[in-house]
């Protein structure tokens, strides 16, 4: 029994002893390949125990495609080292060639963290004591940004205890545009972190900037810097001195990497930028900017006074964090074209500076504009986050209103204000409470504020004014009354001492406004279907579909609670014909009011006596603001009520009861005087049926009801 034991013993020795051997066969290669669901291609196998190593032919799949493939590997290390502990003294990869397909970069993928590694896991700067890769290329395709390609590249990595050396030479095609990499670096080898480089010498030559996309997954950088970029970047101990240089931007200075506080910290660095069409769309992306176009690029110049950056990785480079960023910088140009349409301004010496950290925004801009006519701008704006202060002034002198074209998208200003504007603002709030004070003069409108701020609630120091011509008149009445075009400024206009109340975010039905006085004056109405039937009401003949006609309006005066409009009673002077008014509520764009005819109207139209000079007839308004409604039937029938009920003598008396109180509805009184007031007559309506003298009472109510 114990020989037989001793027999199994043995032929498992042998057994073992021969298996590299076996596996060297083509037999023995072949059963392998088949055990690795062909996921493992090779030629020639040559393993041995205590000698070296030889792969000839290797193809590694990956998702049924290539992925690694070399015509010869040598391992410069036995078997039982390998295996037992995990060493490798050279191993030298012939003409690799590496194929990745990702959607995210996976350059940091190697320097992951070690201290869960498993216990038959490859960890190339701690096994390998010597790496050699020849004539090798690697291709990365992205597959949510553009692919990379090197090729020839050639790496040497040595290590020594816990110090490493690496050489990397590699060149790349990339959109027809030849580029080099050359590195040699030092590295600190340690098991608990990630190599650590001591020095670095990197020098990159016309070197396209979609590789960067193996490091950063934000491909806009190629907005920023251009297709190519050459750099030299030489690091000793975590101070990066570089020198970088594109078609679009040229830096050089230092850096500082403090590790135990995860900072990039750089100081005193020139910088020399290239606006274009395609960077300038980029940062207009992330802040607002105005939609223009760029006639030609233009170069700015400056510095970055002081630049700190949290990090978040410790790997082979700082991983940037976005988010914290702290700088000091400013720039200059001497020229800047920009255009909308057919116009164009040039801006000269246009100086920009910019502050930025955890606690503080700030920025100061200062440029001379030239147009059709000279103007200038001036702005200078903090912003302290713990405590919310807010200090701004900006001041602007004929200032061609399309560069802030898309600044305020839901605005023209160019209709609004005109071809230029001037600006004064000045404001210096603590937790969004303290002075406001706005003032914009332009050729269409003019605009004045001034007032204490408290969070949401402004209180007037000065009335609130505002003015617009006709044509900005226009524009601002479109949106809520489309039919109607101004033929006078229109005056807008809130007391002082008033408090209105807002919402921020900005939104309209959130704000409250005691009291706010419109002045329209006469306005022209394209006829519509609201007009057409108070034109068919009272019998107004003359004035066809298409055409326009005058409105008469006294100040409007009204109260805002959010979505609540309440509106005194205002008069209309119709079609320069008949006086109307109209009073009531709006809410949410829907109409709960009354359309009154007065004595004077109810007499012209309808024959009417015997009434109160005060006297109004209430009619309801409803539907919405664009398309109001009255009801033609009821108002016949209160019309028709009316005139029976003022005759003196009507036989139709003994069929209707008797009258009711004339006056049902409590009518506010009328505001004079009436801007029509000095007009001594009307004009007449030739096709109006009027009644004569000795009609009699029923031939009165035939023509009331026609």
């Amino acid at each position: 029994m114990r020989k037989m034991y001793y027999g199994i013993i043995l032929v498992l020795s042998f057994s073992l002893l021969f298996l590299p051997t076996f596996l060297s066969t083509k037999l023995g290669t072949q059963l392998l390949i088949s055990s690795l669901e062909k996921k493992i291609q090779l030629t020639k196998l040559h393993l041995s125990w205590f000698g070296r190593q030889k792969i000839l032919q290797l193809e590694i799949n990956k998702q049924n495609q290539p992925w690694f493939s070399s015509p010869e590997i040598t391992i410069d290390s036995s078997l039982i080292s390998i295996l037992l502990f995990h060493k490798i003294k050279t191993l030298e990869v012939i003409e690799p060639k590496l194929v990745c397909q990702e959607k995210s970069p996976i350059f940091p993928i190697p320097f992951q963290s070690h201290k869960k590694l498993k216990r038959f896991s490859f960890d190339i700067f701690h096994s390998v004591q010597t790496l050699q890769v020849t004539n090798g290329s690697f291709i990365f395709i992205s597959l949510d940004y553009l692919s990379v390609q090197f090729d020839h590249v050639n790496l040497k990595w040595t290590r020594q205890q816990d110090l490493g050396k690496l050489i990397l030479q590699a060149t790349s095609l990339q959109n027809q545009s030849k580029g080099s990499i050359h590195l040699q670096g030092s590295f600190l080898v340690s098991k608990k972190t990630y190599p650590l480089p001591l020095t670095l010498i990197t020098t990159c030559t016309n070197l396209s900037t979609e590789s960067l996309n193996l490091f950063n997954k934000d491909s806009s950088i190629r907005s920023l810097i251009g297709d190519v970029f050459n750099l030299k970047l030489d690091l000793k101990e975590q101070l990066y001195t570089f020198d970088l240089s594109s078609p679009l931007i040229k830096t050089q200075g230092s850096a500082y990497w403090d590790i135990n506080k995860e900072q990039l910290i750089a100081n005193s660095v020139p910088l020399s930028f290239t606006l274009t069409q395609d960077n300038y769309d980029y940062i207009r992306s992330l802040i607002k900017l105005p939609v223009l176009t760029l006639v030609e690029p233009s170069t700015f110049h400056g510095i970055i006074h002081q630049l700190s950056l949290n990090t978040k990785g410790k790997g082979f480079f700082p991983e940037l964090n976005k988010s914290s960023l702290d700088f000091h910088t400013e720039l200059t140009s001497e020229k800047l074209l920009l255009a909308s349409l057919s116009e164009v301004s040039h801006i000269s010496s246009l100086r920009i500076q910019t502050k930025t950290s955890e606690k503080l925004i700030s920025s100061q801009i200062q440029a001379t504009i030239s147009a059709k006519k000279q103007g200038s701008f001036f702005s200078d704006i903090s912003w302290i986050k713990k405590t919310e202060a807010l200090q701004a002034e900006v001041k602007a002198l004929e200032l061609p209103t399309y560069l802030l074209k898309g600044v305020f998208p839901q605005i023209s200003l160019q209709k609004l204000c005109g071809p230029s504007l001037n600006l004064t603002l000045n404001t210096k709030l603590l937790a969004r409470s303290g002075p406001l004070s706005v003032e914009i003069l332009s050729p269409y409108s003019s605009f004045s504020l001034e007032g204490q701020l408290q969070k949401e609630t402004i209180t007037l120091n000065k009335p609130l004014y505002c003015q617009l011509n006709k044509d900005a008149g226009a524009y601002a009445l479109q949106e809520f009354f489309p039919s109607l075009q101004p033929k006078n400024p229109i005056s807008i206009k809130i007391a002082s001492g008033e408090t209105l109340s807002f919402s921020y975010p900005f939104h309209s039905k959130q704000w409250i406004v005691p009291t706010l006085e419109i002045e329209l004056g006469k306005v022209l109405c394209h006829k519509q279907s609201f007009s057409s039937a108070l034109f068919n009401l009272l019998k107004i003949r003359q004035f066809d579909a298409s055409i326009t006609f005058n409105l008469w309006v006294t100040p409007i005066i009204m109260h805002i609670d959010k979505s609540l409009i309440t509106l005194e009673r205002v008069e209309v002077l119709l079609a320069d014909l008949y006086e109307i008014s109209i009073w009531g509520k709006v809410k949410d764009n829907l109409l709960k009011m009354k359309i009154g005819l007065p004595a004077s109207t109810l007499n012209k139209a309808f024959q009417i006596p015997n009434l109160l000079k005060n006297y109004v007839l209430a009619l309801t308004l409803q539907g919405s603001l664009k398309n109001p409604e009255i009801n033609l039937k009821k108002a016949a029938t209160k019309i028709v009520e009316l005139f029976i009920c003022q005759q003196n003598k009507n036989p139709l008396n003994i069929l209707m009861p008797p009258c009711k109180s004339l006056q049902k509805t409590p009518i506010p009184p009328a505001k004079h005087p009436f801007p029509w007031d000095q007009r001594t007559t009307f004009v007449k309506d030739k096709n109006t049926k009027r009644f004569k003298q000795d009609d009699k009472p029923l031939e009165q109510l035939l023509k009331v009801i026609r």
